[in-house]
């Protein structure tokens, strides 16, 4: 008989999440590098209270209580010399972060003395934690899947507030509690049909087999498409829509692009041809991420010398077909002639805001007109050396690249490992019900559905291949 767990059944080669045993115990330096007001240092395992209490003296007699945080000095149990002051708690397992006992030291932020109590607990039979192991145990506990776990290190390299709420939801389970659904519906169908194997008389027939192929189609297949969606909007909000800087050599999509970051990113020079790569920045707009990628100027090249620059323009090229905004820079100052875009391929004109750089050099009037140079679609007149019309072409590239997105609220944080989970899943079970509707036999329909179901468990950890785990741990920093 099949044994329940928190998906119903488990599956064939299946095994629960459990810390190994004996288990050392690990010290880090929680805190980022540097210099700061604080540095915390966190221990966990089974001796951690035991190595945190032997080197830490309260400043009052008294026990250490649970949970609660104690003023302190950490000294040096040998010299009795006075390390730092700091405050510390101890916190003994399983409601802690690892599932384990955890002891922290909160100290002042500097490197030295934080690597002194580090040394003081290596010294009393600590080990250096290895990259993302607090998590990692927190993952062999059960307290968080995988999905989770992946989430924890994207909170951390979050650059806007649309990524860390993405991040945040995914910790709260948004993606887990929808892959629980999904793997909840194939069980069912699974157990019906594993049930037809164990006792022939109950053998499927066509309107048994209908109707499991339905209880797959919607329940789903349909929901797997879904989410797949919803994580290609994830990744929108994640890595920000593209938007790509166009226009002649010294237009000014350099200095445009320094304006609307608020610092000097680019190079910018009076020599035209300056930008041969492209030079991509995240632009943050109401918290969502735009991506603004600077690039080559396009113009036409007369000699063999340029070959560096001409690589540059194809590059500049194969941008704009993947951009979902292209802002085309034009110089007002310069003739009418060179407001035209003979670089722009015709398909691509929906997607273009012309933006008429140095207004600040001409009257209003003629500003207005290069901004209109392209018959049709917006444009704005700005000046990147005054910051004229800045605010404005924020509000309107906001509209223009962020308006392609789906809200926060819908959207999920999928990464390329999940979302080639999640379409191996797809093919899986939609092989599964195709087979259903053929007649295809019975066992061979059930292993369609275990595929499926192990793809899933590759994005919750039920699944996952070691080695996977450790190359997904491994891109933790130390201390997470």
């Amino acid at each position: 008989m099949p044994v329940r767990t928190g998906w119903g059944i488990i599956i064939p080669g299946g095994k629960e999440n459990q810390l190994p045993e004996p288990c050392e115990t690990i010290v880090a330096v929680a805190t980022p590098p540097g210099r700061g007001g604080l540095g915390i240092v966190r221990l966990s395992g089974p001796r951690a209270i035991e190595i945190g209490r032997g080197l830490f003296r309260p400043s009052r007699p008294g026990p250490l209580r649970p949970w609660r945080f104690r003023y302190g000095w950490i000294v040096d149990p040998e010299g009795r010399d006075l390390v730092d002051e700091v405050l510390a708690v101890a916190m003994p397992g399983p409601k802690t972060y690892t599932g384990e006992d955890v002891f922290e030291i909160q100290g002042h932020g500097g490197p030295v003395v934080l690597r002194r109590i580090v040394e003081l607990c290596l010294e009393a039979g600590a080990r250096p934690a290895e990259a993302g192991e607090f998590t990692q145990r927190a993952f062999l506990a059960g307290r968080i899947d995988l999905a989770q776990a992946e989430a924890v290190a994207e909170i951390v390299a979050a650059q806007t507030r649309a990524a860390a709420g993405l991040a945040a939801a995914q910790l709260d389970g948004r993606l887990s509690r929808a892959l629980d659904e999904v793997a909840g519906r194939a069980l069912e169908v699974l157990a019906r049909i594993e049930a037809g194997l164990d006792f022939p008389e109950d053998e499927l027939g066509p309107i048994g087999r209908a109707d499991l192929a339905a209880g797959l189609d919607g329940p789903v297949i349909g929901l797997l498409d879904e989410l797949i969606d919803r994580g290609r909007a994830g990744s929108a909000l994640r890595q920000g829509v593209r938007t790509v800087l166009i226009g002649r050599p010294n237009a000014g999509k350099s200095s445009l692009l320094n304006a609307l970051l608020g610092r000097d990113r680019a190079l910018v020079t009076e020599s035209p041809g300056t930008t041969r790569d492209y030079i991509e920045e995240i632009l943050e707009i109401d918290g969502r991420p735009v991506l603004l990628t600077d690039t080559a100027g396009l113009r036409e090249l007369a000699g063999r010398g340029e070959a560096a620059e001409a690589a540059g323009m194809a590059a500049t090229r194969k941008l704009m077909a993947e951009a979902g905004l292209i802002l085309a820079v034009v110089d007002a100052s310069e003739e009418a002639e060179d407001w035209s875009l003979p670089y722009l391929p015709p398909e691509l004109r929906e997607a273009v805001l012309v933006v008429a750089n140095k207004s600040d050099l001409v009257e209003a009037g003629r500003a207005r007109a290069a901004a209109e140079s392209l018959p049709g679609r917006p444009g704005l007149a700005v000046s990147a050396l005054t910051g004229q019309g800045l605010g404005p072409l924020k509000e309107l590239i906001g509209r223009l690249a962020l308006g392609q997105a789906q809200p926060a609220e819908s959207a999920l944080l999928v990464n390329l490992r999940q979302e080639a989970a999640l379409k191996g899943a797809r093919r899986a079970f939609q092989a599964a019900r195709d087979g259903l509707a053929a007649g295809l036999e019975a066992e061979l329909v059930a292993l369609e559905l275990r595929e499926g179901l192990d793809q899933i468990g590759r994005i919750t950890g039920r699944s996952a291949p070691e080695a996977v785990l450790d190359l997904i741990f491994a891109r933790f920093c130390v201390g997470k």
